[in-house]
């Protein structure tokens, strides 16, 4: 492999980001990921 062309790892992100998209993975879960199923499942 050119391992020159591979993408380079990419930098640790700080706690406030991870503590942000945490935040927004726990909304979505909590009811809109539930709805939008719900609605699939009228439409079928």
């Amino acid at each position: 492999f050119e391992w020159e062309l591979a993408d380079k790892p990419a930098l640790p992100l700080d706690e406030q980001t991870i503590a942000a998209q945490q935040r927004q993975f726990d909304y979505e879960n909590g009811w809109a990921r539930p709805l939008i199923l719900q609605n699939l499942r009228m439409a079928a």
